[in-house]
């Protein structure tokens, strides 16, 4: 008997509970996973901005504010690891000593060399130079002072960048022959110097086994992948196409493919662990601080310009030149690579997030027009930019205390699916994206939908399909 009562009190108890919920409003997760059909036209939303760069702004601001508040609160008093060093022509030296002449002028730019070179007991391990050296278009007695200058320093490893691109026969015939010669030298290595900027602005690096800091890289851990001067001098008419039109034409021999893969996310890191120094100019004396001069001895080092505007990018740690950029992708693949998410699991996860994120402005909308109060009105202000913010400053603390990356798409996925679904009770929301996306609704509608979702999927299939390196 005793055990019926209790079969009968959970009976009661269970058909009040039934009837409860069927006049109660839907649950969270009832709300969250109801339209999974929009959580896919979002996700497949975000794949089509990040292909198309469209979330840079905001990327760079994210880690931007990342840096800035954990940067100081890091307080890391050891002392810098010197990775690399970097040693510029800065303005002063670019007006006074070289005067402001473009390209410069090559007899001083070899006495500025020396600084580095001529001193075998603070030689480098390795020179990478970020400045153009090929000759001029109208050939000239100093057309192979480069040649026979570094022939001398047969035993130190000199890194170059790829000529900038021509256009005019003659130019292109110099430079190429220029490219062909030096690569006679066993010590000669050819990197290309393209950043993947947007906007002229840099978060990323090319993850390419040719580019200008690979290329610093493999000088120091020789790899079996085949060099810009392998290329050449198994075929000399690989250097005039690579003076006659960009990397992306030959991402075979670029080591990538930039048109489906925009690089690898820069540790911002390298600011603090490598060593940032300028020619000094006094008493028309060019000379390397004699602090930094021991610095130098068997290390890596950077030399390129910091003058003029050209060569300028915004990141998020201020306005850099290029080469302390080609720099700072040296420090990020040598050992201190950032984490990513690839493409596809961001998809998955985008899936998954967005309807929960979204549910919350639901029932913040849902809870002011239930009772209009102050606090319901301050909510429904606050609680947009609170868990924007929110999230990047996760982000900015996942990515320097554990060298993982959150990329702040989720933050869109999650700002389209507040538009898409509108801040309206949760069962209307429901419901309109219901006759928004139901295909017997409407079929202009759903094309677009259905669009989009394809669209985004050849997108992810190309960075399963198709090779990023060569």
């Amino acid at each position: 008997m005793k055990f019926f009562r209790i079969l009968v009190v959970l009976k009661s108890s269970y058909s009040r509970l039934k009837e409860k919920r069927l006049n109660a409003p839907e649950s969270f997760l009832a709300i969250a996973l109801n339209d999974l059909k929009a959580a896919f036209f979002i996700a497949s939303s975000v794949v089509i901005i990040n292909h198309f760069h469209f979330n840079f702004d905001i990327e760079l601001d994210a880690i931007k504010l990342a840096t800035s508040v954990f940067q100081n609160l890091r307080q890391d008093h050891s002392e810098a690891s010197n990775t690399a060093n970097v040693i510029t022509i800065d303005n002063r030296l670019y007006e006074s000593y070289f005067n402001q002449s473009s390209p410069l002028e090559r007899n001083k730019l070899t006495q500025i060399l020396d600084l580095i070179l001529k001193e075998e007991a603070n030689r480098p391990n390795v020179l990478a130079i970020d400045i153009d050296l090929s000759p001029s278009p109208q050939p000239d007695v100093s057309e192979n002072i480069f040649y026979d200058y570094f022939k001398q320093f047969k035993h130190t490893p000199i890194v170059l960048i790829t000529p900038q691109k021509v256009v005019s026969e003659l130019a292109t015939h110099t430079k190429a022959n220029w490219l062909i010669k030096m690569c006679e030298l066993p010590n000669i290595r050819f990197g290309f110097p393209y950043l993947p900027s947007v906007d002229n602005g840099v978060v990323h690096y090319w993850d390419a086994h040719n580019s200008f800091a690979y290329q610093v890289q493999a000088a120091t851990h020789p790899s079996r992948q085949r060099t810009i001067c392998d290329h050449i001098q198994q075929d000399p008419s690989t250097a005039r196409r690579m003076v006659n039109s960009f990397y992306d034409t030959d991402p075979g021999i670029f080591g990538t493919d930039p048109e489906h893969n925009q690089g690898k996310l820069l540790n911002y890191k390298f600011i603090e662990n490598i060593g940032f120094t300028a020619i000094k100019y006094e008493k028309e004396n060019p000379h390397i601080p004699e602090d930094y001069a021991v610095k130098i001895r068997d290390s890596v080092v950077f030399f390129g310009g910091n003058y003029g505007l050209s060569d300028i990018y915004e990141t998020p740690i201020g306005n850099l030149p290029g080469i302390y950029l080609h720099a700072g992708t040296y420090f990020t693949i040598h050992g201190n690579k950032v984490n990513e998410l690839v493409h596809i699991a961001q998809y998955i996860i985008e899936i998954l997030i967005t309807p929960l994120l979204g549910s919350i402005f639901y029932f913040a909308a849902s809870y002011y027009r239930k009772t209009h109060s102050l606090a319901a009105i301050v909510l429904n202000l606050v609680v947009h930019p609170l868990i924007f913010i929110s999230y990047m400053l996760l982000s900015g603390f996942i990515l320097y205390y554990f060298n993982f990356w959150l990329s702040v798409s989720f933050i869109i996925g999650m700002e389209l699916y507040a538009i898409i679904s509108g801040l309206e009770e949760p069962h209307v929301a429901i419901d309109k994206n219901r006759k928004l996306l139901d295909i017997p609704e409407s079929y202009i509608k759903n094309a677009f939908y259905l669009s989009i979702i394809g669209w985004s999927w050849f997108i992810l299939a190309q960075e399963v399909i198709s090779p990023h390196t060569a």
